[in-house]
């Protein structure tokens, strides 16, 4: 292992999560975790600094979720059938966090939704079954940072599977924005700061997702009045992602 490569992949994870959040608390939430882990890490002690950093991998995993579910709502229903005991159809999926009321193992179910196969969603469920044995009463405590390291690399090889698959839906879901915003934006900055309250936060889109959007052509824009606004919004992004 080289040294700080734990860190390394471990900064690495928060790629996935989402450029804004809606909300403080979640904002808190996900910093905590990396905190944790990171002092962990420091210290020597990778056991809970797995554990930390599983929480963040399945909270990424919901957030991509419930971006799937704000592209299409209706459509995204009908493969929450047999789950509405626990989400149910009067309540709705009001957050991410309403995922988290369904069996870790099984939330994974969902990426098929993006066109994830058998084998896919089979390794996507493995950091869970791994973080089952890590944190029961079984006599095992893991002192070795190399497996920090492999447990990390596993869940940045999948979650980088949910970034690749969802991604066509996010940027269908970019376009249907741009075509339907018809505010009134003065500059590139009130683009910017439109963006991050109304897309980048209200469908929790990813860091990865921010920057790939960012990467579109202006040619496939739409035809509107704040197209070119949004197109040199998401490269000051970009940019901001780099110095981060």
């Amino acid at each position: 292992m080289e040294e700080g490569e734990d860190l390394e992949l471990l900064f690495t994870m928060t790629d996935y999560l989402p450029y804004v959040f809606k909300d403080q608390v979640a904002s808190d939430y996900f910093e905590n975790l990396i905190d944790f882990s990171t002092k962990n890490l420091i210290d020597k002690d990778p056991h809970f600094s797995i554990a930390a950093l599983h929480m963040v991998y399945m909270g990424a995993a919901y957030n991509y979720l419930y971006g799937l579910y704000r592209l299409s709502p209706k459509r995204f229903d009908s493969i929450l059938i047999g789950f509405h005991h626990m989400i149910p159809r009067d309540v709705g999926i009001r957050s991410w966090q309403d995922f988290s009321l369904i069996h870790e193992s099984s939330i994974f179910d969902f990426f098929r939704h993006v066109g994830l196969k058998e084998t896919d969603i089979k390794e996507l469920k493995a950091p869970v079954k791994a973080r089952n044995d890590l944190v029961h009463s079984n006599g095992m405590y893991v002192v070795d940072t190399e497996a920090f390291v492999s447990a990390s690399k596993s869940m940045l090889r999948c979650i980088g599977k949910i970034e690749n698959a969802c991604f066509p839906g996010v940027k269908k879901l970019f376009f249907r924005f741009v075509r339907s915003e018809k505010v009134d934006l003065y500059d590139t900055e009130d683009a910017i700061d439109y963006l991050r309250t109304y897309f980048f936060a209200e469908y929790a889109v990813s860091k990865r997702a921010v920057s790939s959007l960012s990467e579109i052509s202006f040619s496939e824009y739409p035809d509107r009045k704040n197209s070119k606004k949004f197109f040199d919004a998401l490269k000051w992004a970009r940019r901001d992602l780099v110095t981060e």
